[in-house]
């Protein structure tokens, strides 16, 4: 899960919930075509792309394949990963309404054996201000992820850990404030969290193509596969793992037309009202001057994001098989496309070799700052990019003009007389996400 600041704000928002209706957009469909046409080739994206504006969806189109053996269609279901947070907060607020809590409440009020918990209150956990470490970071946590945990087990995972900070001093993303907040709730209602997510938001809204992610689905049943990249224009699948062991934090698979009808549902105060209530789960954002609230996910093999325009109704969705820099670069780029600003089209990257001379000239160690730096190696005639002391290494191309692309994030490096030349402030934000393989 990409991670990402829950800011609250206010403003009024006009809109309706009935079923979109679909008024293609030809010239927009057109634009999106060209624009994706080069992240297609370079296999970089795969998945579905709908934006609508208000009750009305212009464009809606899949591309790729959901697995080896099958093409995705707009009814392909995807991994939404920290999406399922904007679930998680309205499903706590539903139940504020209805007198089980208040956000000022202490942890302890529901878990008295919590360490610490008198001091961490239900918006500590919603704002990432509890200071709880994210279990996403454990050494241990990829292992974790081959086998399925109760929600019990994986608070216990966590919760004796030394917290990051006093509550309330600070902020740090942690997936672990989720998963909490869902084991209260199940807690509170004496149910399964999957149950209570079901029958308080995914039935009343109805959500028929959203649920938790089984291991047992991965693949079949409209259900994606996972991709990485690898090499110039390589995939690799990604083997089934227990995602529904990030139970409130993202566990939840849909698609492209239900996270819509989610974010419509959100924003004309379906489950609590917006303009009364910090908007938890959400981030806002200015793109090209325009006002928005998004929330996006991003875990081993699969990218989601969603988007909601407050003064223009447009929404802007896409989800993905293919974990790749496309994460974060398509929302600006559809958002450029639909205002009509201009913008860095993808190109396609051609297979260059460099001679054994060429490929010596990058390897090295280079300095970001004072406590980071990333190292370039070669193997098997390959460059490969890592991050500090990190042993994973990723794939570096090689592209025109004595330049090489680091795929993952999209950031480019250039070798000059001087030595390596980047964007600093681009870089450096990308390397420290790295070694997060964090849904």
């Amino acid at each position: 899960m990409r991670r990402q600041l829950s800011i609250t704000f206010g403003i009024a928002f006009v809109t309706s919930t009935v079923a979109a209706q679909h008024r293609f957009d030809t010239s927009l469909s057109d634009r999106i075509d060209s624009y994706v046409a080069n992240h297609i080739k370079n296999n970089d994206f795969a998945g579905v792309i709908l934006i609508a504006k208000k009750d009305t969806v212009l464009f809606q189109k899949s591309y790729g394949k959901a697995s080896a053996s099958s093409p995705i269609s707009v009814d392909t279901r995807f991994r939404i990963s920290s999406i399922t947070k904007t679930f998680t907060a309205a499903l706590i607020y539903r139940l504020r309404d209805q007198g089980l809590l208040s956000l000022s409440d202490s942890i302890s009020k529901f878990l008295p054996a919590y360490p610490g918990g008198n001091k961490i209150t239900i918006e500590h956990l919603l704002r990432h201000r509890s200071g709880i470490p994210d279990f996403t970071d454990f050494p241990d946590f990829k292992q974790a992820m081959q086998r399925p945990m109760t929600l019990e087990e994986i608070v216990n995972w966590f919760k004796d850990k030394p917290l990051l900070f006093p509550p309330g001093s600070s902020n740090s993303y942690t997936n672990s404030g989720y998963t909490l907040l869902a084991y209260i709730a199940q807690k509170i209602k004496n149910q399964p969290f999957e149950q209570l997510i079901a029958d308080q938001l995914l039935i009343p809204g109805g959500l028929t193509n959203t649920g938790i992610d089984h291991f047992a689905d991965y693949g079949t049943n409209n259900n994606a596969e996972g991709f990485k990249i690898a090499g110039n224009h390589g995939l690799e699948r990604v083997p089934p793992y227990y995602i529904e062991n990030f139970i409130g934090c993202g566990f939840l698979a849909s698609t492209a037309a239900d996270v819509s009808k989610w974010t419509r549902l959100i924003i004309s105060s379906k489950f609590f009202d917006v303009q009364k209530s910090p908007l938890y789960g959400w981030a806002t954002r200015k793109y090209f001057g325009h006002d928005l609230i998004e929330q996006s996910g991003r875990t081993d093999g699969f990218i989601a994001y969603t988007s909601y325009f407050l003064k223009d109704g447009l929404m802007i969705i896409y989800l993905g098989n293919i974990e790749s820099y496309v994460f974060n670069k398509m929302k600006l780029d559809l958002t450029a496309i639909y205002y009509g600003v201009p913008f860095d089209k993808p190109a396609y990257r051609k297979n260059i070799s460099l001679s054994k001379k060429e490929l010596a000239g990058w390897i090295g160690t280079y300095q970001l700052d004072a406590n980071t730096t990333f190292t370039i190696t070669e193997d098997h005639k390959r460059l490969k990019f890592s991050y500090n002391s990190s042993q994973t290494k990723h794939d570096l191309i090689p592209i025109k003009g004595s330049g090489a692309f680091l795929r993952l994030y999209g950031v480019t490096l250039v070798k000059n007389a001087e030595g390596i030349a980047w964007n600093s402030d681009d870089l450096k934000a990308e390397c420290k996400k790295l070694n997060a393989p964090i849904p």
